[in-house]
């Protein structure tokens, strides 16, 4: 089985493993979830608590138990298939950090342009479904962000941050990225289809560009410093930076005006795209002393 996988003619096979095995751990995911959802053993908690327990449910069986399922099956020890077995410095988890704060307003503006794009009259119904799924998924976004409780702060940590950025980079970055790169031979290509994907599977068009620029960002972390530890803090970050300011408007720690910036947004914003590219320069001309020390 493993020389099949391994040699040229096997790198198809691999992907169509890993999508037999995505399909059918979607199915039991799923199945999981309706039981959730109509099981009386349940019945105590309130919609959103078992929302963030049906997406508990659906993380672990739509990007975790496959993609860790399937790095059994090619290497016999997921720690070395997926780069876990190398961590990361300090100086690398602190550019990371700077990054994931200056990025913020560019990712904010680049929202707001992604929002403002229409579809014109002759399609103006498919722009409107899109719209009301995007409405849908910030209402219930603001529900799970709601908690002003600090156990409901600490589970959302969990659903929003820790869970999503392992189990979303051991999917993406640790499995896809791979196998389109195994397949192509063209880590750049690979990277670009991997943010293209991650993008688009979060089914929100109007927040589309924005995911797929973070997919290519998080792609080129794992490829510079082969090790997916990069790849996921910085997710982990990207996530767990939207909980705690949510957290902190809700206890009246912050207001929401706190990140307005109407009057001086596109300066805002170049300034922070400036620092970010510096940030990205750096780690890149350093990745090989970054990656040693």
């Amino acid at each position: 089985m493993n020389e099949l996988i391994d040699n040229k003619k096997g790198r198809f096979s691999n992907l169509i493993i890993f999508l037999s095995i995505f399909v059918i751990f979607v199915v039991i995911g799923s199945v999981l979830s309706i039981i959730i959802s109509k099981s009386s053993f349940f019945e105590n908690l309130n919609y959103i608590n078992n929302l963030k327990l049906t997406q508990l449910v659906l993380s672990l069986f739509i990007f975790i138990l496959p993609s860790i399922f399937f790095s059994f099956i090619i290497n016999k020890n997921p720690l070395s298939y997926f780069h876990l077995n190398k961590t990361a410095n300090l100086k690398v988890l602190l550019l990371v950090f700077l990054f994931c704060l200056f990025i913020i307003p560019v990712i904010n503006y680049l929202s707001e342009l992604n929002n403002s794009i229409s579809f014109g009259e002759r399609y103006k119904s498919i722009e409107m479904s899109l719209r009301s799924n995007e409405k849908n998924a910030e209402e219930i976004s603001k529900m799970f962000l709601s908690s002003t409780t600090l156990l409901g702060f600490f589970i959302n940590i969990l659903i929003i941050a820790i869970i999503p950025a392992i189990g979303e980079e051991l999917f993406f970055r640790g499995t896809i990225q791979k196998l389109l790169q195994n397949i192509s031979n063209n880590h750049h290509l690979a990277i670009l289809l991997t943010g293209l994907i991650f993008g688009l599977v979060h089914f929100q068009f109007f927040s589309l560009v924005p995911r797929i620029i973070l997919g290519i960002y998080l792609g080129y972390l794992f490829y510079w410093f082969n090790s997916l530890w990069v790849p996921i803090l910085s997710h982990f970050l990207n996530n767990f930076l939207v909980v705690l300011y949510s957290y902190c408007v809700n206890i009246g720690i912050l207001s929401e005006s706190f990140v307005v910036w109407e009057n001086n947004k596109i300066v805002i914003t170049l300034i922070h795209l400036f620092l970010s590219f510096v940030i990205l320069f750096i780690v890149y001309k350093n990745k090989e002393k970054l990656s040693e020390l």
